[in-house]
């Protein structure tokens, strides 16, 4: 955190080993201003999670500013491992560090931390997402995991500013596709989420177009139907649809799906195909049990 003349700013600095930076340069450190222009007079809540995965270059780091998931970025696993051999160092404290240029004017002020807590144990829900919003920053989305994929010709994406006035704020990302495109937004932040954690999940969609009013973006997870198996093979997609739920697509209007509401999934394949189809869409309950 930094004290700037508009107000405070919460800062990140990852290590991301695939950049092509050596141990003498400092090419694969990542850093990122997060959030600006914090109001010094009130009190901010700061929430760090560190998932930590088996192997190299794969943990997850999340920071929250104010319950609100800000930055998904990664630890320092592999600059510990490949610049300080013959480990990486393991991670059981906590470090509150100052530095700087001195400035006489302020002496003797600061930053007052309290209320701090330290949880340490199983990954449960908390390892990948809080109840609150998720909010990507196009400058950094790339640094997140999150991406724009061509599926089929022709389609394309971007960030944009608007339509109207977005449910959460200014911008979305905008799909755009013809006839036969498919364009997706996607991460895999949440790889190994297990369905029966998530309680809370909503997305907002708004169709440009005052035609066509049936298509509106879909909703989609790659899913292991058993966690407990040594199947790894891909097993297809669980994908929500809001028009099989049968509510109405209005176009030119922000609307909201609330996901796990109504009878609106269906299966591309594995064990839950043979039950959820887009014939017979299943509820989130009827999709939870879909599994062996």
């Amino acid at each position: 955190m930094a004290d700037t003349p508009t107000g405070l700013t919460v800062n990140f600095y990852g290590y991301d080993t695939t950049l092509g930076g050596t141990c003498d340069d400092v090419n694969n450190f990542v850093f990122v201003e997060v959030v600006n222009d914090l109001d010094r007079t009130v009190p901010h809540n700061i929430k760090v999670t560190m998932q930590f995965n088996e192997g190299i270059n794969n943990d997850i780091v999340q920071l929250y500013v104010d319950d609100v998931l800000r930055y998904t970025g990664k630890d320092w696993e592999d600059y510990f491992r490949n610049c300080e051999p013959p480990n990486s160092r393991t991670v059981d404290s906590l470090l509150f560090r100052v530095s700087g240029t001195a400035v006489p004017a302020t002496s003797g002020n600061g930053f007052l931390i309290d209320n701090v807590n330290l949880v340490s144990g199983p990954c449960s829900l908390d390892c990948y997402i809080d109840a609150t919003t998720i909010l990507i920053d196009p400058a950094t989305a790339e640094s997140e995991g999150w991406a724009f994929l061509q599926e089929t010709a022709t389609g394309s994406g971007d960030f944009v500013a608007g339509p109207d006035t977005p449910p959460i704020g200014s911008g979305s990302a905008q799909l755009i596709v013809d006839d036969t495109g498919g364009e997706l937004i996607g991460a895999q932040v949440h790889a190994g989420l297990r369905f029966a954690d998530i309680t809370t999940l909503k997305y907002s969609t708004y169709q440009q177009a005052a035609s066509n009013s049936i298509y509106v973006p879909t909703l989609q997870f790659n899913v292991d139907y058993d966690l407990t198996d040594a199947d790894t093979s891909w097993q297809g997609r669980l994908v929500f649809e809001p028009t099989l739920t049968g509510a109405a697509v209005l176009p030119q209007t922000w609307q909201t799906w609330n996901v796990l509401n109504g009878a609106g999934w269906w299966a591309t394949g594995g064990v839950g195909a043979a039950t959820c189809t887009q014939g017979t869409p299943c509820t989130w309950q009827e999709v939870l049990s879909a599994r062996s």
